[in-house]
């Protein structure tokens, strides 16, 4: 890390000096890029900032609150973070369709470097190299990987570019494992840096609702409305069912294993119904009649699990009929996960209130 590091501060060095041979080498390689995509190179600009790649690594550097001279020219964006035993990620791409990752480590975008499964040192960083191209373009994001409950990662993201040093503050956490970054209102500087940090259980609880309702559209029946009482029904038996640890290990029905049955917990949780249906969606260790269907594990996008699980419900003609029903007008949706990550129980409950 420190080598390669060290190679761009003495290209950057280099292609700053005006006059300089390393200078027209650079205007010559961004007039190809730009070239190649159909554009012409802009006049050669000063770079305005006087920070070189090593400062990007230091905690105490002054951070750009206006935005550079020019906004066309290779860039590098970088994460740290604090937590020892999460594994973050960065994910970046500026005009290929790639995302430069971990898994994809040189895209026509750049070029990524070292993986870090844990907090890097206070002088190091998991970066992104981004050859020339327009920084306003740059779409980023990071995410926890394999998220843990309980376990949460306060971090820092940095865009280098023009000689100045751009940062915003992340978190990730089990319940919302992936922050995107508005990186065109970070180097423009002239509003607060947008942060869009949504959460996974709720892109997952919208996800299953609107897949839900789109599958009772298609029968001619009317769209169900969320219920905070429904919601917190679901949510509580869906975390008693990962966290109880009792999947295989007793004979009492999936709907009662916490002793109540689904009417008792809608009861418990102050709804006032006139019917009640619920469905359940395990993947993973489960219960041993379930371990024989053939459930395909979602993946962790929020969309993939929101089709999975209803699709699922879908299949089975008692779940269906539930999806279906004309007694219920309203729907509570619990989404969890094990402490392992290896555990997903999905809940529905379904009601008609008073």
């Amino acid at each position: 890390m420190r080598h390669v590091l060290a190679a761009l501060a003495n290209v950057i060095a280099v292609s700053v000096s005006a006059g300089s041979a390393g200078a027209d080498l650079w205007e010559e390689e961004k007039a190809r890029f730009l070239a190649k995509r159909g554009q012409s190179a802009p006049p050669a600009v000063r770079r305005s900032g006087g920070v070189l790649a090593d400062d990007f690594l230091k905690r105490n550097v002054k951070l750009a609150t206006q935005p550079p001279s020019s906004f066309i020219g290779a860039a590098k964006i970088g994460i740290r973070w604090d937590c020892k035993t999460c594994d973050v990620d960065l994910y970046a791409r500026v005009e290929s369709d790639e995302w430069l990752s971990f898994r994809n480590k040189k895209t026509p975008d750049g070029t990524y470097h070292k993986d870090f499964l844990r907090a890097p040192g206070a002088a190091a960083m998991e970066s992104i190299d981004l050859v020339p191209g327009d920084v306003r373009k740059i779409k980023a994001r990071v995410k926890l990987f394999l998220p843990k409950a309980g376990k949460a990662a306060n971090g820092e993201l940095r865009v280098f570019v023009d000689g100045h040093v751009y940062g915003m503050p992340f978190r990730v956490s089990h319940a919302a494992p992936e922050v995107t970054f508005d990186v065109a209102a970070m180097v423009l500087g002239t509003k607060k840096p947008k942060v869009e940090t949504a959460s996974w259980e709720r892109a997952v609880i919208g996800g299953i609702i609107s897949e839900t309702n789109k599958r009772r559209a298609a029968h001619g029946l009317p769209a169900l409305v969320g219920s905070p009482g429904l919601h917190r029904a679901a949510h509580g038996y869906a975390k008693f069912l990962t966290d109880g640890e009792l999947w295989g290990r007793t004979t009492k029905q999936a709907h009662e294993m916490d002793g109540r049955t689904a009417a008792e917990r809608v009861d418990a949780a102050g709804y006032r119904w006139r019917s009640v249906r619920e469905n359940l969606y395990c993947v993973g260790g489960c219960l041993p009649e379930w371990r024989k269907k053939r459930f395909a594990p979602p993946g962790r996008d929020p969309k993939d699990i929101a089709q999975s699980y209803v699709q699922g419900w879908m299949d089975s003609p008692g779940h269906r009929a539930n999806i279906l029903a004309e007694d219920v007008s309203e729907i509570g949706v619990g989404v969890t996960f094990s402490a392992d990550g290896r555990m997903s129980v999905g809940v529905q409950v379904f009601a008609k209130p008073l």
